[in-house]
């Protein structure tokens, strides 16, 4: 994963034409597979091969579930197969030893699962510590930051799946379950001291008011919030307690981390990994966007 990160972040030094490069080539690429082993995009673009992308009819998640079968290009993988693998797996479990398992959480329908080889599992993993290009990272040469996350250990949940990935010695890291008493993840917390809080949104106002009311003692220099919209009257919640030191971030079970919040630029998107078809408008050079 750190190798991967270093490859992400050397991205950051493109230029505008070096990244459209970039994406012109992996798009092809993703396209071309897609046409040759996947049964549903061979109907599904039949006559759009060569179309632009704002022009390809769209997939919604709806589809996605339906067709499923025939959407993957791994004929042994089937809706049927992961129905009834998901319920008893592990969080550090690997289908047939190759691919990691998350499924969403069903906010917009029913459940949908994500699978991840191990390459692309790594650059889901280092999509997550992005965050740092655009703030800083707090790590020093003999400084290993207390980080504790506070989200779902529902084993296919990504969240969970990523801290099975990277739980290790090296790493000190406080992993407490979002759906535990709210009394007990404060306990925790307070005997933690977390130098960096990862949560989702409403768990970071949730949090807030237990230190505005005096039962959560915990100063954190970082607060990264994900998976939920950061409002700006939660924002301004978490601020009035902790200063400001929140960031949000915009991800999804379907690929990782998208988007961070850079202080000089807003939310910049990491368009190395995820392209706009919408054509929206860069405020970097390297890509970003409002």
């Amino acid at each position: 994963m750190l190798w991967e990160l270093r490859r992400l972040r050397r991205r950051a030094t493109w230029s505008r034409p070096q990244l459209e490069a970039h994406q012109h080539k992996r798009c092809a690429q993703l396209r071309t597979r897609a046409y040759a082993e996947s049964r549903f995009y061979q109907d599904f673009h039949a006559g759009y091969a060569d179309a632009p992308l704002h022009e390809l009819p769209v997939l919604t998640k709806a589809m996605m579930r339906e067709h499923f079968d025939e959407i993957v290009t791994d004929a042994s993988i089937t809706k049927e197969k992961l129905d009834q693998y998901t319920p008893t797996m592990h969080p550090d479990d690997w289908l047939h030893d190759r691919y990691v398992v998350a499924t969403t959480a069903g906010t917009t329908g029913a459940p949908a699962h994500m699978l991840y080889a191990r390459a692309e599992w790594a650059t889901a993993l280092a999509s997550f510590a992005r965050f740092e290009d655009h703030v800083g990272s707090l790590w020093g040469a003999w400084q290993r930051p207390k980080m504790a996350v506070v989200a779902s250990n529902t084993p296919w949940h990504i969240s969970a799946r990523m801290g099975a990935t990277v739980r290790s010695s090296w790493l000190p890291m406080l992993r407490l379950d979002i759906g535990q008493p709210l009394s007990q993840i404060v306990a925790e917390l307070n005997a933690w001291q977390p130098y960096l809080l990862a949560t989702y949104a409403s768990m970071a106002g949730v949090l807030a008011e237990e230190q505005r009311a005096g039962r959560l003692h915990i100063a954190p220099r970082r607060i990264v919030t994900a998976a939920e919209v950061l409002s700006p009257a939660l924002r301004q919640r978490v601020q009035s307690v902790w200063g400001d030191i929140v960031f949000g971030q915009y991800g999804a079970t379907e690929g990782g981390i998208f988007a961070a919040e850079c202080p000089a630029h807003g939310i910049v998107a990491h368009e190395d990994g995820a392209r706009d078809s919408a054509g929206a408008t860069s405020c970097r050079q390297t890509g970003g966007l409002h």
